[in-house]
């Protein structure tokens, strides 16, 4: 356990409209999407991260937001493929992740994606007692389009 709190913890990944600058993260992703002038962020308007080890078969999306002025404009829809395409890049087979069953939201947008039910974890989310439905996503072979 010593070891683990003295290991360097990963550099964010900024997302401007988008498009995504990974560098060289090797233990995870994190990433945000803000908006402003001269580099500065005025307000934060999205964030996600990715547990994704290189070489590992499977990949856990940790965390995902998007802020209420935000939604309904495609911004989870592109963090949730960015987290998918990093995890792909990093040798991952399989992507998990936990979401409240208070949120159909996130659950319809996972569904879109491909992502399998597989497990409930009753009254997980504390203090409100709501469960978690993991689900569970085969990541698909990249496709190719045409140029």
């Amino acid at each position: 356990m010593h070891d683990l709190l003295e290991q360097p913890r990963p550099e964010p990944v900024d997302l401007h409209a988008g498009v995504a600058q990974p560098g060289d993260l090797d233990d995870g992703v994190r990433a945000e999407v803000h908006e402003g002038t001269r580099g500065q962020p005025e307000q934060v308007d999205g964030y996600a991260g990715l547990r994704a080890p290189r070489g590992e078969a499977q990949a856990d999306i940790q965390t995902i937001g998007v802020a209420e002025r935000a939604r309904r404009q495609g911004l989870g829809r592109v963090f949730m493929l960015r987290l998918i395409d990093e995890a792909r890049e990093r040798g991952a087979t399989e992507v998990f992740l936990e979401v409240r069953a208070d949120n159909p939201g996130a659950q319809a947008l996972y569904d879109s994606l491909g992502f399998e039910r597989i497990a409930v974890r009753p009254k997980y989310y504390q203090p409100d007692g709501v469960d978690a439905i993991i689900m569970r996503l085969t990541i698909p072979a990249p496709q190719m389009g045409q140029a």
